[in-house]
């Protein structure tokens, strides 16, 4: 497995990505291309999301808990730890073994560990399932990047799907620093049952995300 992953060159994916046409594409509408694009970028806003969104509600979650200072900075930092250095190891296994494979599993990953924060019990368990999720995005962003460039050969239409990706990143701050913030205000006097409605939100949004994409991308490697 370790040969397969290390044996191959960067020149063999930008070989790969250079001989997408339109030709070689299968056909599909408008719509799904939407779709496709709508999904990446949900990928990138659903994982700055979640990073903004719990850091509002920390307060919130540290006397629920009752952490300390110390762990309380591990709730943030867990998460983009494990996304931020796994990175380049799912875009690799991505272009070996398929990145609609890799995007679907990922997002999965991160719904199942996501809406297991909003249960944890002890300050341990939160910040164990932040950086299993974590490990989700990990898998998805790169993913995504890939699904785009291999879905839009060289034209405008690239342009505007990598620009509207891009743009996923400051709307998700926006998006969780707000949601964040109004679901720990006003979803509960319990900040536990303010962060479980939280993620439960989160799960919502992902999961309308990911069975709306499914059947779109099945063409798509």
């Amino acid at each position: 497995m370790y040969k397969n992953v290390f044996s191959y060159s960067l020149s063999d994916d930008f070989d790969t990505i250079a001989k997408v046409t339109p030709q070689s594409l299968p056909k599909r509408s408008a719509i799904q291309s939407i779709i496709i694009v709508v999904a990446c970028t949900g990928t990138m806003i659903f994982n700055v999301g979640s990073a903004m969104g719990v850091s509002i509600a920390i307060p919130v979650i540290a006397s629920d808990l009752q952490m300390s200072n110390s762990e309380t900075s591990w709730i943030v930092t867990a998460f983009t730890l494990s996304s931020g250095c796994l990175l380049l190891l799912f875009g690799r296994l991505a272009d070996l073994y398929g990145r609609k494979l890799t995007w679907m599993l990922g997002m999965a990953f991160s719904i199942i560990f996501t809406l297991g924060c909003g249960f944890s019990a002890t300050a341990i368990q939160l910040i164990v399932l932040r950086a299993m999720s974590g490990i989700g995005q990990a898998a998805t962003v790169p993913a995504a990047i890939g699904i785009l460039a291999y879905s839009f050969p060289p034209s405008r239409a690239r342009s505007t799907a990598f620009a509207t990706f891009a743009a996923g990143a400051p709307l998700g701050a926006c998006l969780g620093m707000i949601f964040g913030g109004v679901m720990s205000q006003y979803a509960s006097l319990d900040g536990k049952e303010s962060s479980t409605f939280r993620q439960g939100s989160e799960l919502l949004y992902s999961s309308l995300v990911y069975f709306l994409s499914v059947k779109t991308l099945l063409n798509t490697r």
